[in-house]
């Protein structure tokens, strides 16, 4: 067993930190840093957290989820860990998303 940490500890808030999928050889890992409706995406890989809007917009997508609420959950990995999707608070309406990640062999 592996405890994961979210990207910020957020102590007085009660946010929790939950992971929801993995991929096969567990490097890549998706849950959510959470507390009632407010919620934002997280993104494990090799154990190192980051929410997935700043991943993202770290690594070469600028205007990941731009306008949207919150990114909410990631509910799934693909095997290989490349492909993941979810759901969240976008522009309009709760609304999924599906993202794929380059790099991953």
């Amino acid at each position: 067993m592996q405890c994961l940490q979210p990207p910020r500890i957020r102590v007085l808030d009660n946010f929790i930190g939950i992971a929801l999928a993995t991929s096969d050889d567990g490097k890549v890992v998706g849950g959510s840093h959470s507390f009632g409706l407010e919620a934002e995406s997280v993104i494990w890989i090799d154990r190192e957290p980051a929410y997935l809007r700043d991943y993202l917009r770290e690594n070469g997508v600028p205007d990941a989820f731009r306008d949207w609420i919150n990114t909410g959950f990631i509910t799934a990995v693909s095997r290989d860990g490349r492909v993941i999707v979810g759901y969240g608070a976008g522009p309009r309406d709760f609304q999924g998303f599906i993202v794929i990640l380059g790099g991953r062999s």
